[in-house]
């Protein structure tokens, strides 16, 4: 019955029918996750050097967080991780934040340093609480290329933002950089300009930061600094920010300076339908033949007998994959919700 949206009189109506049903099984419940996994992980330890996890858009909430942090811990050769819609609390942000910690002290161990390149955050609920440790993450893997990370808008006032200037001063290959819609507030994003004024980024090549709080000021700050400290920025996102007059000074600075360089910078509201907005892929990855082990619509089996686990047929699947120690790079875990 996923992805619906019911009015109180069909809800009713649904409630109705449902109460007639005396023989009515659930086929899937929130208690069944952890062990479905805990052992998919399990087998994906016999993994030697994997390189890509997807796990986005799976509801795993704050009781899957400790299993995931017991197996990406021991993952050193991890360059890819995208835990997008997830379901995390600030709580389980944290678990999975000492994780990745624990990946750079596990290769500092081991002589091997740790891989990790993109790191993909989005629509979790990691809030003030996880803010601070979240950025001693970023800092700690000096070699991410790719970042995109959201933070709940509420208290926004009361955020300090010193972490994402954190990132950007310790992450010198950085080149994707999204922090749309974040609640950046004007001292945050003075906290991020002088960041990037510090310290040069070569490789950056897109920022994304659409609905802050950016201002004149921030956009005189980024015009003094496109030349020497961001020589290859292609694409800026400034939509839904404040001052975004396109006959202004700082604007047309920003605009004739990207143009130059065959970039763009946006400045409309993407959802205006006379909008000229389209964010190019200016990092495609068109070319990469990573084997994948894919499990599509993970499906929810109706149960022939009343303890029967819902689960085994695609967990014992899984499982006969991964260990047979096939080389594989990138999981992805894709759930029946259609959203």
């Amino acid at each position: 019955m996923s992805g619906n949206t019911f009015r109180i009189s069909a809800g009713k109506e649904l409630g109705a029918i449902i109460s007639q049903m005396a023989l009515l099984k659930v086929a899937r419940s929130i208690e069944e996750v952890p062990e479905v996994i805990s052992s998919i992980c399990n087998g994906l330890m016999h993994c030697k050097q994997p390189i890509e996890f997807d796990f986005s858009h799976n509801a795993f909430g704050t009781r899957v967080a400790p299993i995931l942090s017991s197996f990406l811990s021991q993952h050193v050769s991890l360059q890819v991780l995208k835990l997008n819609n997830n379901g995390f609390s600030p709580e389980a942000g944290n678990v999975v934040a000492q994780a990745l910690l624990g990946i750079v002290k596990h290769g500092e161990a081991i002589g091997r340093p740790a891989s990790l390149r993109v790191l993909l955050l989005t629509k979790n609920r990691l809030e003030d609480a996880s803010a601070d440790l979240w950025g001693e993450v970023l800092a700690a893997h000096k070699d991410l290329q790719k970042v995109k990370f959201h933070i709940s808008k509420e208290d926004r006032g009361k955020r300090g933002w010193h972490f994402v200037a954190e990132i950007v001063r310790s992450c010198h290959a950085l080149e994707f950089l999204d922090l749309s819609d974040s609640g950046l507030t004007e001292d945050g994003c003075t906290e991020l300009g002088q960041a990037l004024e510090d310290i040069p980024h070569p490789h950056l090549h897109t920022i994304l930061m659409e609905n802050n709080d950016m201002g004149r000021l921030h956009y005189q700050a980024l015009n003094k600094i496109l030349e020497t400290n961001l020589p290859n920025l292609k694409l800026l996102d400034l939509a839904l920010n404040e001052g975004l007059d396109d006959n202004s000074e700082e604007i047309v600075g920003l605009i004739d300076c990207l143009k130059d360089r065959g970039g763009k910078v946006l400045i409309d509201d993407p959802e205006d339908e006379d909008s000229t907005n389209h964010i190019p892929d200016v990092h495609s990855d068109a070319s990469d033949t990573k084997k994948e082990v894919r499990l599509i619509n993970l499906p929810s089996y109706e149960a022939k007998e009343a303890k029967e686990s819902v689960t085994n047929p695609v967990v014992d699947a899984l499982a006969d994959i991964v260990s047979t120690g096939l080389k594989i790079d990138d999981v992805n875990l894709i759930s029946n919700n259609p959203d």
